[in-house]
């Protein structure tokens, strides 16, 4: 779902992996400078998606997706319909070692679809309320996930394509 470059020339990567999972479950994955793999990721029994991934200024990452609540599939590996998901964002440290993850419901079907570390070291990222026309941005806090602000948006379109500028 994601790629960007790292300060080392290399590439961090996030989406979704069905191995050793029969639906798909969020992957996160560094490779450096010259394609090899440095390390992977993979959420732990739990099915969802990441959608970003951005390098913190120390080197560590953090990912923003969402969290598979209530889903149907059709036991071959493909999920036809979620009913119910949650925001999902977790921090990564430069060896791939998990620093912390969050994750906060509020309504039927939720995704952070943006994130980034701004000049006073916390993060802002961008969500969607699927199932409705809500979006929202946050202010989490960098050392341990929690939400600083919250602010909702209706009637917005294509909020998942947005871009994060700070001024």
């Amino acid at each position: 779902n994601g790629v960007r470059n790292t300060k080392d020339g290399g590439f961090i990567f996030a989406g979704t992996t069905n191995y050793n999972s029969l639906y798909e479950t969020g992957w996160i994955a560094k490779i450096d400078s010259s394609g090899q793999p440095q390390w992977s990721l993979k959420l732990k029994s739990v099915n969802g998606s990441l959608s970003q991934a951005s390098e913190l200024n120390n080197g560590d990452f953090i990912a923003v997706g969402n969290l598979y609540l209530e889903f149907k599939g059709d036991n071959k590996g493909n999920i036809k319909s979620v009913s119910k998901s949650s925001n999902f964002i977790m921090r990564i440290d430069k060896d791939g070692k998990l620093i912390w993850q969050r994750s906060f419901f509020n309504t039927g079907k939720e995704i952070l679809n943006k994130v980034q570390q701004i000049s006073d070291g916390n993060l802002i990222a961008t969500g969607n309320v699927l199932n409705t026309e809500i979006a929202y941005i946050l202010k989490l806090d960098q050392n341990n996930g929690n939400i600083i602000w919250m602010n909702q948006y209706a009637n917005t379109e294509n909020y998942n394509l947005a871009r994060i500028i700070e001024n």
